[in-house]
């Protein structure tokens, strides 16, 4: 499976979002809506697990895979991203 780079991505976006107003809403609504999206899986209760010690979420999970997504695009941008996460 081939995977898109960071400049495909950019690329893609950038023939979509031209208008300046287009970006500003972007930059501000997709960090709202990865964080409700965070918050509404938090909220799924998950069954007890005696193997492991630490509580958990379905949400830990797609943090750790939109991490994982964000970091082979640019670490600047996973670390912002990670930054709604917390």
């Amino acid at each position: 499976m081939a995977t898109r780079s960071m400049q495909d991505w950019l690329d893609a976006y950038g023939v979509s979002h031209q208008n300046p107003t287009n970006k500003a809403i972007h930059w501000i609504c997709v960090p709202t809506i990865y964080f409700c999206v965070v918050g509404f899986l938090w909220s799924i209760p998950t069954p007890e697990t005696p193997y492991i010690s630490v509580p958990h979420t379905i949400a830990m999970v797609a943090i750790g895979l939109v991490a994982v997504f964000y970091l082979r695009l640019s670490l600047t941008i996973m670390v912002g991203m990670m930054g709604w996460s917390v």
